[in-house]
């Protein structure tokens, strides 16, 4: 019993210490190269460039005024003192999800007692045969997108880095992750 928990234990270290050596090297990665393409220009050819993109903009779509300008960067503003609140609650479920999966199996045989004492042997065996089901539907449906994700991240930094593209590969690596999510990420 001891060595069952310490193996979840373990577990469960192994998962979140690779999971936060990945988001490490990702993030190193892209702070590179960022660091890399900003060394290039002087900060005040950056700021001249951005200002003149943008006045080159406005300029583009006159039916955008100031007033609406200030209020879009009011509202980014606001939404940026947010991230706090959010960052908190990643931890706060980061945390969670940590000790959920080092007593996993003991909630598993909760469950799986309160079931079989609650339903009757044919509802239990459905429903094992339901979850079952589900599980391996959702783990081939995971894989499926990790994997396209992943050749996503690979095949668009490639390609942006051969032809050279400033920052090609950080957004090649958002551009993969992105493709997880439905319709916005393509």
């Amino acid at each position: 019993k001891h060595r069952k928990k310490a193996r979840n234990i373990i577990a469960v270290l192994i998962w979140y210490g690779t999971l936060l050596l990945f988001l490490f090297f990702i993030i190193g990665l892209l702070y590179y190269n960022i660091y890399q393409y900003f060394s290039k220009i002087s900060w005040n050819v950056f700021v001249n460039m951005v200002s003149t993109t943008i006045q080159d903009i406005l300029n583009l779509i006159p039916f955008i005024n100031i007033n609406s300008f200030e209020s879009i960067s009011s509202s980014m503003i606001q939404s940026l003192m947010k991230l706090p609140g959010i960052i908190g609650k990643i931890l706060i479920a980061f945390l969670i999800s940590i000790y959920l999966l080092m007593d996993w199996d003991y909630y598993l045989k909760n469950i799986r007692r309160w079931r079989h004492e609650l339903l009757s042997e044919k509802t239990n065996h459905y429903l094992n045969a339901i979850t079952r089901e589900t599980k391996n539907n959702l783990f081939a449906y995971l894989k499926g997108q990790s994997l396209d994700a992943l050749i996503m991240s690979v095949l668009l930094s490639l390609g942006l880095w051969i032809i050279q593209v400033p920052l090609g590969i950080p957004i090649g690596i958002t551009a993969g992750i992105g493709n997880l999510i439905p319709y916005a990420g393509p």
